[in-house]
């Protein structure tokens, strides 16, 4: 019985360190080739580019998933490009392992930690937080969002609304949406820690 065990037991290890080196070569091997494609193909969607200090790919801080992971990234408000609409110390695009291996690079979650975003509607009423571009039709066919969740911690949500004089300020400490983003209609599960600083 004992040998047994110790058999059952080096396999398991041997099986485990085979599959964690087959998810660190994964990590190498497709390093580059994701970073282009995730950086073109979200850039074709957006009216001001990502901008990053870096991007590395993870197979271990997200685990089971595979994660794109962005430090110190930042979108520039799209009406007034020398603001920041959107600024995360880490943000995280997460992917399924098989998917990730077959070239099918489908986003299911997105984690944005320790940043802010500052939301506006200008005395036009043009809104800043608009920064999707209409127009679809070039972009990747392999690398798509279809995000099932979105985590956001310790975020702080400005929003200002100058045709409805609202000012509203609070601090996300932990929040969790859940649903079919990608789709046209879905149900919405919000689960969220927040405090409320300012409320105009």
């Amino acid at each position: 019985m004992l040998r047994f065990l110790k058999t059952l037991s080096i396999i398991f290890i041997t099986i485990t360190l085979l599959f964690l080196g087959l998810l660190f070569l994964i990590t190498k091997y497709y390093n580059k080739e994701i970073q282009n494609i995730a950086l073109q193909q979200i850039n074709q969607q957006l009216k001001q580019p990502i901008d990053a200090e870096s991007i590395i790919l993870n197979a271990f801080s997200q685990f089971p998933s595979i994660t794109l992971e962005f430090n110190n990234f930042k979108i520039k408000d799209p009406l007034n490009p020398t603001d920041t609409l959107i600024f995360s110390e880490k943000g995280f695009l997460n992917f399924d392992i098989y998917d990730f291996i077959n070239k099918k690079y489908n986003v299911k979650k997105l984690i944005l930690s320790n940043g802010f975003t500052n939301i506006s509607i200008d005395r036009q009423g043009t809104e800043n937080y608009l920064i999707f571009k209409k127009s679809k039709d070039n972009l990747e066919k392999n690398f798509n969002f279809k995000l099932t969740q979105v985590e956001i911690k310790d975020f702080k949500i400005i929003y200002h609304n100058f045709v409805l004089e609202q000012d509203l300020n609070f601090h996300i400490q932990n929040s969790k949406l859940k649903g079919a983003f990608s789709e046209k209609e879905y149900e919405l599960d919000v689960f969220s820690n927040l405090l409320i600083n300012q409320f105009l």
